[in-house]
């Protein structure tokens, strides 16, 4: 159950604390309550009333006419969600099914709970991102880091400027999509930094030694930025 449950609730009768105790057992492991009042008084072994349910403040929460939902629930019973605790199998299929959420995009999870108002009781999950609003984690301080050491990287001089042109495209496309992550596993999907942006050059200036014909180079930028590669492939 809940932590300090009993002071919490000290001030209801004891009709109000048997009904929170009934709906925390009758509930699916995400906190939700099929909402059916003849079933939940029966269970209780008294008749209630809609009004009962509006004494709880945040614990209970009334989502449509057919469904309840119990905030707290979640975290009594998971305060850190992470798909690799084998016990967790089935809060995360509930997850899915219901958010359309996975531990790679939980955005769609923790906007549910905010549009309910309850976020501050939602489970912690390492590597979610929750909005510019809050500190951002670590993991994409670094990231956005790495991303302005790409930008400050100049395009070599005296290449063909078409070269350049492409070269400048296929780097801020991935750029974007850099910035544009923000959970932990898009940002190792997309990292960029100076470095990597030196090796792009390499590839492209090693074309430019070979004799590649320019068409060629550019039409290979291109086809890289267009089907998101994270490298550009030149044969020569």
């Amino acid at each position: 159950m809940e932590a300090g449950l009993i002071q919490a609730l000290s001030h209801l009768p004891h009709t109000q604390k048997l009904l929170y105790r009934v709906l925390w057992e009758m509930a699916d492991p995400l906190g939700f309550v099929q909402y059916d009042i003849g079933l939940i008084s029966e269970h209780c072994g008294f008749k209630l009333r809609e009004e009962d349910f509006l004494s709880f403040g945040k614990r209970v929460k009334k989502i449509n006419d057919y469904e309840l939902f119990l905030p707290l629930y979640l975290k009594a019973h998971a305060p850190t969600l992470s798909p690799k605790c084998r016990g967790q199998a089935r809060i995360w299929r509930l997850i899915k099914d219901r958010f359309g959420a996975d531990p790679d995009h939980m955005r769609p999870f923790f906007d549910q709970w905010e549009s309910i108002g309850c976020l501050d009781a939602a489970p912690e999950m390492i590597g979610v991102y929750l909005g510019e609003d809050k500190p951002l984690p670590k993991y994409l301080v670094e990231h956005r880091e790495k991303i302005k050491r790409a930008e400050m990287v100049d395009t070599p001089y005296g290449w063909p400027e078409e070269v350049a042109a492409k070269f400048k495209e296929f780097i801020q496309r991935r750029i974007k999509k850099a910035y544009e992550a923000t959970n932990k596993a898009d940002c190792a999907r997309s990292e960029i930094d100076h470095e990597v942006v030196i090796l792009h050059q390499q590839a492209v200036g090693e074309a430019l030694a070979s004799k590649v014909s320019i068409p060629v180079i550019c039409q290979k930028i291109y086809d890289a930025a267009a089907a998101n590669f994270a490298t550009i492939r030149i044969h020569s």
